[in-house]
């Protein structure tokens, strides 16, 4: 994510989420990258799938990016 490659991370993140859609992390981290992609409304979708599995953090990002 460093290097902006938004879209080849997201592919990545899918593809975990194939194998594993309870992963929370992995929702997290492209809701991230939808954000930097400016898809606000998608990033706001990870991170409540994100919380809704456990991460604690996703409440905090929910509400500091407005969603």
């Amino acid at each position: 994510m460093k290097l902006k490659s938004y879209d080849l991370a997201i592919a990545d993140f899918n593809a975990v989420l194939t194998a594993d859609d309870q992963n929370q992390e992995a929702y997290n981290n492209r809701g991230w990258c939808k954000k930097h992609k400016g898809d606000d409304q998608g990033a706001c979708e990870d991170w409540k799938q994100s919380k809704k599995l456990g991460n604690g953090e996703a409440k905090i990002i929910l509400k500091n990016n407005g969603c």
